[in-house]
């Protein structure tokens, strides 16, 4: 084994050098002319791996920090698609590639990655974004640069080792997979600047292996080459170090007139940040895997700092010293109406931020007050500002934790007067894969567990500025009702609305209250509800027997149902407020369609794939010799293409469910990339034992294994939300890998196999179908977003799951006319 690790490709890998040495009468010699020991290009595909996930990652989170999520997930997917378009320019451009030996090309692309982040990312906080931070377009043509570099190596690698595509497919994936549990630790150690240049950092040294290690004592016949890789890895280190003392990359204010890029692209902080009238100022930056935290202080606010979470969504602490009288004005916020209306003994605040929400409890005399926060980085601020804040997360009767606020309340024994929802929008972005994927704390389902464990009065109560996510969460709280059988009518008797009144919006930004109780509003209710209002200074929008005005009356007159209610809104108002479920948990989306972004870049990722491949073809047109040979390799494009989306397709999706079985989003990514990748290298690796003449027959059988985990996956998950979802963390992490890993293993098996066919058909077309693979990956997952936003993620599933039954349907049919052909010859030889 250990002779085989050590194979080289000396023939392969110096054809044009040792051409050009030849004509010149020259020997070819040192190590730039050596070949490539497998062991060594494993290593070095481990390293680039690991360090692009890293990169890929971090890079989501700092976009996440000052762009819309809309943006963010175009600058990443284009920037991605280098991966892909990194092979379709080295098949093209294969002439110019073969003047190079093969380990110096391999050592300039890993230089040219691990050069790039720094320069780009630098460009792009201290240039781009203060100057033109709506030149999007700019940001994602300088990140695409270093996944071209890391997209060329990996196709070149790929090529010049194709018959041991399993284990270098191995080596990608399990570098990967470690970089899916790495990140999260560098996102919290250092952030994601700086963890965008320890990725750098990591390919440098990988660069340097690459073009030492095997060949120490010829060092000195390429010195250069070598004094090129220390300047690299010295450029790296140093700039890390130095952001760590001077903090001189960071993100910048953004100063813009333009509406639009105020409005749609970038994030208020950093316009506040700009301001001189405002005045503020970040004291303290948290980074971790689920968003980017900053505590800001204003200079006319000096008894309030702001938490920022990805910069928007900011949540308010309060100085408080212990003195309830002092705090008293807060009973004027139109948070404080469900405790200004009767005793609540116990209460959950969903996401309770900077403690305003505990506040207001304590306030309103709660006995228990519970916080679910999702974000990791709050408790330890509210803790650190202790002294500020009158310690509110360590009263006798508050207890917070870190979880998301859905599945804290589905492991929760206990039954609450008060289930209460501020401020909590979703407005993070996750990996590039899970950019448009929301939470699941405004879902009908989420308000059905969050109605099962009220009291028989309790109540839900959710609060945001926005008046159209209102309307929506009144659709959702109806559609309950009408689910288990109330008519639309008499389902808004459980339902009352509320809204500050337009002279008491200065100084008040969250404007609408929306109250759901577990059984229907007696009139005694409505009254002390609006009489409570009316003293607040708030103006009803319904409330059921004493305000019943449109629109929201014509659907308690019977006038208008639920979906006739929806209707009025798409037709009015252009606005989607359809109620979403848990297959589909875009609360925050209320647009009709696709986003424009998506659609472009669905089809931008399949006209670069039909370009790319005409370009092909047309150059194998131009050369006879090799047509016949070229064209069958034309018949591999639909193969790889279908791999690339069926995996983001069943990926995405079961990570998207998978997510609300774990409950913690960063433990969930984690888990889940790292069951799939791993479980998909111990596949690749197994597959390298594959006989030739058996890869189709493995493709089969690895597409029927894909197809039937995925139909057991979507019947066991109901089992597993239903019945273990009570169970402690570390059970459902271990479930949750059991589940996952198989199906990654026998999705590791497809690529590397349909690689191995390719090198015995040409060798040379690798990088082309390395490309499209890469291309369409990024495509599968704008299919995915669209597919969950338009049909939900059993439909992303099961498209999926029919993108691999056909490839199994195609090789069934294709291994069988193969052992056909192949009796006739092992005849003859027989004979």
């Amino acid at each position: 084994m250990m002779e085989r690790m050590e194979t080289t490709v000396e023939g392969s890998d110096s054809q044009g050098s040792a051409a050009d040495s030849q004509e010149s009468g020259a020997e070819p010699t040192g190590i730039l002319f050596s070949g490539i020991p497998f062991s060594t290009a494993a290593a070095s595909v481990f390293m680039l791996s690991f360090a692009v996930l890293v990169f890929e990652v971090t890079l989501t989170r700092l976009f996440s920090v000052f762009l819309r999520y809309h943006f963010v997930f175009l600058v990443v997917s284009v920037s991605v698609c280098g991966l892909g378009l990194g092979g379709l320019i080295l098949h093209q451009c294969r002439p110019m590639v073969e003047r190079f030996p093969a380990r110096l090309f391999l050592f300039i692309n890993l230089i040219g990655f691990a050069v790039s982040i720094p320069v780009f990312v630098l460009l792009i906080l201290r240039w781009l974004v203060p100057n033109y931070p709506g030149l999007i377009a700019g940001m994602a043509a300088l990140m695409l640069i270093p996944f071209l570099f890391a997209g060329a190596f990996l196709a070149y690698a790929f090529e010049r080792f194709g018959q041991r595509s399993g284990q270098l497919y191995a080596a990608d994936l399990a570098g990967a997979g470690l970089a899916a549990g790495a990140v999260i630790w560098f996102l919290k150690a250092v952030g994601a600047i700086d963890a965008c240049f320890v990725a750098a950092t990591a390919v440098s040294v990988s660069g340097l292996g690459l073009l030492l290690l095997p060949a120490w004592p010829q060092v000195r016949r390429h010195s250069s080459w070598v004094a090129c890789g220390l300047t690299v890895l010295l450029l790296n280190v140093g700039v890390f170090i130095a952001n760590r003392v001077w903090k001189f990359a960071d993100v910048p204010p953004i100063r813009t007139d333009d509406p639009e890029i105020a409005q749609q692209i970038s994030k208020p902080l950093f316009q506040e940040l700009a301001d001189s009238r405002i005045g503020a100022n970040i004291v303290r930056t948290d980074w971790s895997a689920f968003a980017r935290t900053d505590v800001v202080e204003e200079n006319d606010a000096p008894d309030v700092k702001y938490i920022w979470t990805d910069g928007e969504v900011p949540t308010h602490m309060e100085r408080f010293d212990g003195d309830l009288n002092k705090v008293a004005p807060l009973k004027r916020f139109i948070g404080y109406l469900p405790y200004a209306t009767g005793k609540v003994n116990r209460a959950l605040c969903i996401g309770p931020g900077g403690g305003l929400d505990i506040l207001l409890g304590m306030l309103g005399g709660a006995g228990q007050i519970e916080g679910a926060e999702i974000n990791p980085s709050i408790p330890d601020i509210m803790r650190d500002y202790s002294n500020f804040n009158g310690n509110l997360y360590e009263q006798s009767n508050v207890r917070v934790s870190v979880a998301d606020g859905r599945s804290y309340v589905r492991h929760s024994p206990r039954q609450y007067n008060l289930i209460y929802l501020a401020l909590t929008q979703t407005a993070t972005s996750g990996n590039v894969g899970l950019a448009l994927v929301e939470s699941y704390i405004h879902t009908t389902d989420a308000l059905q567990d969050y109605l099962e464990h009220l009291t028989p009065h309790g109540r839900v109560v959710f609060i945001t500025q926005e008046y159209s996510l209102l309307c929506r969460y009144f659709t959702s709280a109806v559609q309950v009702r009408v689910d288990r059988g109330t008519p639309s009518r008499q389902a808004c008797r459980y339902v009352a609305m509320f809204t500050v009144s337009p002279r008491f919006y200065t100084g008040n930004p969250y404007r609408n209250l929306i109250l759901v109780q577990k059984t229907p509003i007696s009139p005694e209710q409505a009254l002390r509800l609006q009489e409570a209002a009316r003293e607040m200074g708030l103006d009803p929008l319904y409330v059921p027997g004493l305000y019943e005005g449109k629109p929201f009356g014509r659907v308690a007159s019977g006038e208008l149902d639920v979906d006739q209610f929806v209707e009025l809104f798409r037709e009015h108002d252009n606005i989607d407020i359809t109620p979403v479920s848990d297959d589909s948990p875009f609360f925050l989306d209320l647009t009709l369609s696709v986003p424009r972004l998506l659609t472009q870049l669905w089809i931008g990722a399949l006209i670069l794939v039909a370009a790319f491949s005409a370009w092909a073809i047309l150059s194998v047109l131009r050369d006879p010799a090799s047509r016949g040979r070229r064209l069958r390799s034309l018949s591999f494009v639909p193969y790889f293409a279908a791999l690339g989306v069926g995996f983001m397709l069943v990926e995405i999706a079961l990570a998207q469910k998978m997510i609300l079985f774990l409950g913690y989003p960063t433990l969930a990514l984690s888990v889940i990339l790292c069951s799939l990748l791993l479980g998909g290298g111990c596949g690749s690796f197994m597959s390298q034992k594959l006989e030739q003449r058996q890869l189709r027959s493995g493709i089969v059988m690895a597409s029927l294994g894909v197809v039937a985990l995925v139909i057991f996956e979507v019947a066991v998950m109901q089992l597993l939300f239903r019945d273990w979802h009570i169970s402690s963390i570390t059970i459902r992490s271990l479930l949750s890998i059991l589940l996952l890993f198989p199906l990654g293993f026998f999705l590791g098996i497809m690529f590397p196999s349909g690689i191995r066919l390719l090198d015995e058909e040409c060798a040379e077309d690798i990088p082309w179908m390395w490309g499209v693979n890469g291309v369409t990956s990024v495509a599968g997952s704008v299919l995915a977003a669209v597919g969950a936003k338009l049909w939900g993620f059993n439909y992303v599933l099961a498209l999926g799951g029919c993108i691999y039954l056909s490839l199994m349907v195609c090789f069934l049919r294709i291994s069988i006319l193969y052992r056909r052909a192949s009796a006739p010859a092992a005849q003859v030889r027989g004979s």
